[in-house]
């Protein structure tokens, strides 16, 4: 049989045509990745600059001017649980403050139980206090009990994330945007750490409208950097902190071994995983972020182990913060913001902006600075 004649000649102007990328679909792998790499270096480029402001000292102070203290006041104090350290540094900040000023306070420890939250309103309420100072809980949580102590003329204050029904509560500390900004430094530092290139874990708690806006942050920012990946995104409830989620993180990172960085809402979190982590020899070369400013996390930051950063708040100024747009309130002027501010804690500046107790305190003297404004003589 004799096979038909084929010219080579198409053959080959098909292969000068696709060297030179003119037939459609040819050439484009190249220019893709070139694309790619391009837009995750600007995107690194970006995040280095933005971390510069996050890594600097925030010295603002604050509020100067505001009414002498307010005599003869009963505050009680409520936090989420003083187990956790975040949420204890805020209850004794306010603690503190209260005796600062000069009126009679009471702490009522709730241990993360819903329904003593709730009995610890009603307890505030029947001491016929005339301040509330809730730190660390959600108030639509507690929205029963709250609406008892407003109509009784209680005034209400939530510290560590806002009133998300804006009903519930008077005043919040820190001011807006602190959670949303604070999320947004993780996920630049994650940026520039990662070089523009990673798959990280995100695990969410829902459960206070502050670690909402802490993720937001983060999501918003994050989805920015085209070749970083939010490979799993859990979401769990703190009452399984001390139980299941050490575990959960565990099995999510031998699930998914390509994972190289984890976002935590807050340090507890990180704190009570990496023990899980480290058993399993699961570590690696993972670069973990969160924030709060708790001792044992600026840790793992000062020893390159685990947490190479921290969005770290004064949350002891947080509880003054309180007790001062308390005092404002109890004199007929509403609230202001407290300058309480983050600052971004990384090998470079953790030493400075911290003592050897760890927790991160603020670059200002605000205890001087509401004694001061106060007329108090702490």
């Amino acid at each position: 049989m004799v096979r038909p004649k084929v010219s080579r000649r198409p053959a080959v102007a098909i292969a000068i045509l696709a060297l030179a990328g003119i037939l459609p679909g040819c050439g484009t792998t190249a220019a893709t990745k070139t694309g790619s790499a391009s837009a995750s270096t600007s995107m690194v480029q970006k995040a280095r600059s933005m971390l510069a402001q996050y890594e600097a000292a925030q010295t603002q102070l604050p509020p100067t001017s505001g009414p002498k203290a307010a005599t003869g006041k009963f505050v009680v104090v409520i936090p989420a649980a003083m187990a956790y350290e975040g949420s204890a540094r805020e209850a004794n900040g306010s603690i503190a403050a209260a005796n600062a000023i000069g009126w009679k306070s009471l702490l009522l420890d709730p241990n993360g139980d819903a329904a003593t939250e709730a009995q610890d309103i009603e307890t505030a309420v029947a001491q016929k206090a005339d301040g509330i100072v809730l730190d660390a809980i959600d108030p639509a949580s507690v929205s029963g009990p709250l609406s008892t102590a407003r109509a009784a003329g209680i005034k209400i204050i939530v510290v560590g994330g806002p009133d998300a029904t804006g009903k519930l509560t008077d005043a919040s500390v820190p001011g807006p945007s602190v959670f949303i900004d604070d999320g947004q430094a993780e996920a630049w530092y994650l940026i520039s750490a990662l070089n523009g290139k990673g798959n990280i874990a995100l695990f969410e708690d829902p459960e206070s409208p502050s670690l909402v806006e802490r993720v937001d942050g983060f999501k918003s920012t994050i989805k920015q950097c085209p070749d970083c990946h939010v490979v799993v995104d859990t979401t769990f409830l703190s009452s399984t902190l001390l139980t299941t989620f050490p575990q959960t993180v565990a099995s999510t990172l031998r699930t998914h071994p390509n994972i190289n960085a984890i976002m935590f809402p807050y340090d507890a979190a990180t704190a009570l995983a990496e023990p899980a982590l480290k058993a399993d020899g699961l570590l690696g070369n993972i670069i973990a972020v969160s924030g709060d400013g708790n001792s044992q996390n600026i840790g793992f930051v000062k020893s390159n182990t685990f947490q190479a950063a921290d969005v770290a708040l004064p949350l002891e100024w947080e509880g003054w913060g309180a007790v001062d747009d308390l005092n404002r309130m109890f004199n007929g002027t509403p609230a202001v913001d407290e300058n309480v501010a983050f600052r971004l804690l990384v090998a470079s500046n953790v030493n400075e902006a911290t003592t050897s107790s760890n927790a991160y305190n603020g670059s200002a003297d605000y205890e001087d600075a509401y004694c001061s404004s106060w007329g108090a003589s702490c």
